[in-house]
């Protein structure tokens, strides 16, 4: 009993507890942007996938992927209200997705800026969030 109590106390303290409604606003979204779809087995539909349009040529994906946030969003967490969705590429394969939203039912506004670039060693996406 005493190893299985520790084992679980260490998952705990491993893995901290969220009860601030804002925060865990936060990393909703962070999910559905980071998510590629196919990559959830029991919802193969949730998911932006942000790093999938790194390597797409600037000016031909814009509205694919503001489509794609909008819907998703709406989607998997119709409690937030997005007002704004900026897509910024910049040099060196970097890609900046600002998002500005509305919590209604917290009065709560807020942004979010979650930027992908392509990782020196592995040549795969990177995250900055």
């Amino acid at each position: 009993y005493l190893q299985s109590y520790l084992w679980y106390k260490s998952l705990i303290l491993f893995f901290q507890v969220n009860n601030q409604v804002d925060i865990q606003m936060d990393q909703n979204l962070k999910n559905i942007l980071l998510t590629i779809p196919g990559e959830r087995a029991m919802d193969p539909d949730f998911g932006v996938g942000v790093s999938t349009y790194l390597f797409e040529n600037f000016g031909s994906f814009e509205g694919e992927l503001k489509g794609s946030i909008f819907s998703q969003v709406s989607r998997y967490a119709p409690f937030i209200d997005l007002t704004s969705v900026d897509i910024v590429s910049e040099e060196d394969n970097v890609l900046r997705v600002n998002l500005h939203y509305n919590i209604p039912s917290l009065s709560t506004k807020d942004n979010m800026t979650i930027a992908t670039s392509k990782d020196a060693q592995t040549g795969g996406p990177k995250f900055l969030v």
